[in-house]
């Protein structure tokens, strides 16, 4: 079962201990009367290797960014990113930095070019991923590689940056592993 993760990405260098960086987000939303989704708090932080950007999501809330060192969030998928992240695949930057994917578990996914200005949603398939694999290489993205949650090993492959989804196969074996 997945516990509850709460987002406390920075150590304090002076002190050498951890931030809570998702404490204000959290409070917002709650004086907001806006529901967290399972499991709540936060499920996923990923950081921009080129920038050091943070993004977090939300149960429910969607992705948020923060550009000083999670001092400060705000949403920023425009509302196509939903639902959370079940494995440690699920928020995935290019290694070079500035474009993500979100294969989110229980909601939308979508990625983005550009550090959250602008997102390309992908076409749903029931609840989604549980892990994918982009190949960052070269220009824009076109071929991504999925495993579906709880679907019995269903392995898809995108050639169109997942606008479409054809199944490779299904494996029982393979969902146990991986």
């Amino acid at each position: 079962m997945i516990q509850s993760l709460m987002a406390v990405v920075f150590a304090a260098a002076q002190a050498g201990s951890w931030t809570d960086v998702s404490a204000p987000v959290l409070k917002q939303l709650k004086e907001e009367n806006r529901k967290i989704d399972w499991p709540g708090e936060t499920a996923g932080v990923a950081v921009d290797p080129a920038t050091g950007t943070v993004f977090m999501v939300v149960p429910g809330q969607g992705l948020w960014k923060s550009a000083d060192q999670g001092k400060s969030f705000a949403r920023v998928d425009g509302g196509v990113v939903g639902g959370r992240c079940e494995t440690s695949f699920a928020l995935q930057f290019d290694p070079a930095g500035t474009r993500l994917a979100c294969f989110m578990l229980d909601g939308k996914c979508a990625m983005t070019a550009d550090a959250g200005k602008t997102w390309a949603p992908f076409t749903g398939l029931g609840r989604n991923w549980d892990y994918a694999a982009v190949d960052w290489s070269g220009g824009p993205v076109k071929n991504i590689f999925g495993a579906r949650h709880e679907t019995g090993g269903e392995v898809f492959l995108s050639q169109d940056a997942g606008k479409t989804w054809n199944k490779l196969f299904a494996d029982p074996e393979f969902e146990k592993s991986g």
